[in-house]
């Protein structure tokens, strides 16, 4: 059974597998990405979490890597401990749920007819800037670490 480290490890591996092959199908999101490098940080440096909030592109492809390739389609298992309605159906104790992020993160009728492309800007206000978090995640931008109230 792979431990803790183990398996954050290859989830960040396989993140990174995914926005290099975002680069190469996406090539204009890659100028526009380092563009906003090269203004904010320039070439002297790596960037530190003091860029963040000059880098709202950046975060936007963040978000949007982990909304279009999540690592995981499904959630683990959850049994639910008492009795409950969901959208007008009750749903018994004691039953396994299991949740389709994948499902959830392409769905047309949130993220527009272009679901399954990976588009950075939908994650970005009209002033480029990136859309603020939201209390619930039912609006969420993305649902890769699953949904709920945390």
């Amino acid at each position: 059974m792979l431990n803790g480290l183990t398996k954050r490890s290859l989830q960040t591996s396989g993140e990174v597998a995914w926005v290099i092959a975002a680069m190469i199908l996406y090539p204009a999101t890659m100028k526009k990405a380092q563009e906003e490098i090269d203004r904010v940080v320039g070439r002297g440096r790596l960037p530190n979490f003091l860029d963040y909030e000059n880098l709202p592109y950046i975060c936007a492809m963040v978000k949007e890597i982990l909304r279009w390739r999540p690592i995981a389609p499904l959630t683990a298992p959850h049994r639910l401990c008492q009795d409950d309605v969901y959208d007008g159906f009750f749903i018994k104790k004691d039953t396994v749920c299991v949740v389709n992020v994948w499902a959830l993160n392409h769905d047309r009728d949130v993220y527009g007819a272009d679901a399954d492309d990976f588009n950075p800007d939908r994650h970005l206000d009209s002033n480029g800037k990136l859309k603020p978090a939201v209390p619930d995640t039912h609006d969420e931008s993305h649902h890769a670490f699953g949904f709920g109230r945390r």
